[in-house]
């Protein structure tokens, strides 16, 4: 994939998803992309832009925020956090995961393992969404996309 100012590579197997809606979202979402297998699991790939710069030194003064707004976005999709925040990069980018458990917009069931990274005033969001049958499936096609994501604008 390169679109938006970003390059990513993702499963042969899988295919760009159009028909996705996402039961909750907060922020400025600047852009959307979604890959996968099918409409139910897949993952999800947005930006949004920040009030502040995020630097790898300042990063984990964010832990508290990105709990609080992970831990409503669940709500909204009906679910819950299953996870503590954790600190990880991504493609050497500073942030965080976490995994959630939500009801998608249709009503199935589905785990969501989440990272968020920052370039400067840029948040990357990676929703990697799953149902349990296809969880090995999404979180190795979703480590593909994070350990060749990189950007180009």
């Amino acid at each position: 994939m390169n679109a938006n100012g970003v390059t990513y590579k993702y499963p042969k197997s899988w295919s760009e998803r159009t028909d996705i809606s996402t039961q909750a979202q907060q922020g400025n979402r600047v852009w959307q992309q979604a890959v996968g297998p099918d409409s139910v699991s897949l993952s999800i790939l947005s930006q949004y832009d920040l009030n502040v710069e995020v630097t790898p030194e300042n990063a984990s003064q964010l832990q508290s925020e990105v709990e609080t707004t992970l831990s409503n976005l669940a709500q909204q999709a009906g679910g819950s956090t299953t996870s503590p925040v954790k600190a990880e990069q991504t493609a050497g980018l500073p942030g965080f995961t976490a995994t959630l458990k939500v009801k998608n917009p249709s009503g199935t069931e589905v785990e969501s393992t989440v990272w968020l990274f920052f370039k400067g005033k840029t948040e990357f969001f990676l929703n990697c969404q799953y149902v349990t049958a296809q969880q090995a499936e999404l979180l190795a096609g979703c480590n593909t996309i994070r350990t060749t994501f990189a950007i180009t604008g």
